[in-house]
């Protein structure tokens, strides 16, 4: 099944991993994810895929900028 989830937080993340492709091309891989926090509320994506029964699905934005917002700034900054 699938699950509707807000993105949960995890605590830090392992270092970073460094490779060298085939190419020879020098590479970064960030290390595995840090371990959940026990009080993660249950509707968030990382306590979802800890049941393991259901695939979860966040919806996320692209850009954090608060357009609405730029107007009333520019309104008091002039």
């Amino acid at each position: 099944g699938f699950e509707a989830t807000e993105l949960g937080k995890l605590k830090h993340h392992k270092l970073l991993v460094k490779q060298i492709t085939p190419r020879s091309d020098v590479i970064y891989w960030q290390g595995e994810s840090g371990d959940v926090d026990e009080d993660e509320p249950i509707s968030t994506d990382t306590a979802v895929s800890l049941k393991g029964n259901v695939v979860s699905i966040t919806p996320l934005g692209i850009l954090p900028t608060d357009y609405n917002q730029m107007p009333i700034i520019n309104a008091l900054i002039m």
